[in-house]
């Protein structure tokens, strides 16, 4: 068995925190940093995909590229995402793509003693190909929400090739971790993603009047921000709510999809869309707020709503999957307020 600081980890991500949404994938970067800071020697990969709508700027686009991270490198190698053509072209393409950039990588850090693959499709597949001509274990963590569609979809036989051919197999939350056992009769490990609770640590600022809610995730459809609203405008027509405010941190490919909602609620009054904001800023914000929502329609693991525990403050979430991992009767020390009580509270 290797000391720590002899080993030598190669993460191989499918998802990277650029472009329109800078959160997704922002977990494979903690999880770098995390290792690292272990005396782990550690880098991650990844085959950065470009719309196909950029095929004429894709010539001048420069192919090979990296970026100095905490504790580690990211090296990149971009290519022309097909898969509306050919998905299994588009597969062929990235496995090339991802041993192109490996043997560059091997070239300036020498051989990994396992490759980490972050999501078993594109990433896991492409992993375990490669991995076979090298010789070395391939361990793949599952995040994706939509992992039962690897299985049955267009995906499905290079799924199955990956979970065939890991070593092992493991996963961000029990939900997740129960669907590979009774599924598909799979064991993995539970790896949850990584928080810095102590970064969310921080004085909680004084109440008033008004009632604070907040929901902090990657604004893609699946989060359901527009519910939250719909929600919130519900209770404030049956005047089951005091003042309140309702702030919407983040960013993504939604982000308009939800104002227009916000808008056509007539919401404007109490809904704030603040973007994205990084670790201290939104200590800050949860320092302020009363209510954290998620309200999800699935979640492998909820980093948000651990951050809301962190900073002290009740989380009310849907019943998605991850969060009902450590959204248990220890988190708190008492029942859930009922509408009145949290009027009469927020009050005093």
């Amino acid at each position: 068995m290797k000391n720590r600081s002899d080993l030598h980890i190669l993460v191989i991500a499918t998802w990277y925190p650029h472009g329109k949404d800078k959160l997704i994938g922002i977990y494979h970067k903690h999880f770098c940093q995390a290792l690292a800071k272990t005396g782990v020697k550690v880098n991650m990969l990844h085959v950065d995909r470009q719309a196909i709508s950029l095929a004429f700027k894709y010539p001048f686009m420069k192919k090979t590229y990296e970026e100095a991270c905490e504790g580690y490198t990211t090296y990149f190698q971009r290519m022309l995402n097909l898969s509306r053509i050919s998905f299994d072209l588009q597969v062929k393409r990235y496995t090339k793509r991802l041993e192109k950039l490996y043997y560059r990588y091997e070239k300036i850090h020498g051989k990994p003693d396992v490759l980490n693959a972050q999501v078993t499709v594109p990433a896991g597949y492409a992993a375990c190909v490669l991995a076979k001509k090298l010789g070395i274990p391939v361990v793949i963590t599952e995040h994706a929400t939509y992992f039962q569609r690897f299985m049955s979809g267009k995906e499905g036989k290079y799924a199955k090739y990956a979970l065939e051919n890991a070593a092992a197999l493991t996963c961000v939350g029990r939900f997740m971790q129960k669907i590979y056992k009774e599924d598909y009769g799979l064991t993995a490990q539970l790896l949850p993603n990584i928080v810095n609770s102590a970064s969310y640590r921080l004085p909680r600022e004084p109440r008033d009047s008004v009632l604070r809610f907040a929901s902090v995730c990657a604004l893609r459809d699946s989060k359901r921000i527009d519910f939250a609203i719909r929600a919130l405008r519900i209770l404030r027509d049956k005047n089951a709510l005091p003042e309140f405010q309702y702030t919407v941190v983040g960013d993504g490919y939604c982000a308009e999809q939800f104002e227009a909602a916000s808008k056509e609620m007539q919401m404007d009054d109490c809904v704030r869309f603040v973007g994205r904001k990084n670790t201290d800023e939104i200590a800050q914000i949860l320092a302020g707020t009363d209510i954290l929502l998620v309200a999800s329609d699935v979640e492998t693991f909820c980093i948000p709503a651990v951050e809301g525990l962190a900073a002290g403050v009740p989380v009310v979430s849907t019943k998605c999957g991850g969060p009902e991992d450590f959204m248990t009767p220890e988190c708190s020390e008492k029942q859930p307020p009922s509408a009145t009580s949290v009027r009469t509270e927020a009050n005093m």
